[in-house]
């Protein structure tokens, strides 16, 4: 998954990126796959935004990360790394 701007792009497993997530291969609106995407994208970036705000605690502390984050999502098990 990228995101360029405002506009949030998918990138298939051949290489094609999809401008238009919420359409299915036939060109028809997917509300599941939009939902899921959406879904996905937005844990995504809480993540994200989590991380950041672990590093900026530490530069308030005058404290620099070592090592790499590792996180685990209890209810989905994922790792975030």
């Amino acid at each position: 998954m990228l995101k360029y701007g405002t506009s949030l792009y998918i990138r298939q497993k051949s290489g094609v990126v999809m401008t238009r997530y919420w359409e299915n291969q036939s060109g028809v609106y997917d509300p599941t796959a939009k939902e899921v995407i959406d879904n996905e994208f937005k844990r995504s970036k809480e993540i994200h935004d989590t991380i950041n705000q672990v590093k900026n605690i530490l530069k308030d502390k005058n404290l620099v990360l070592v090592e790499r984050i590792i996180i685990q999502d209890k209810l989905t098990k994922r790792i975030w790394r």
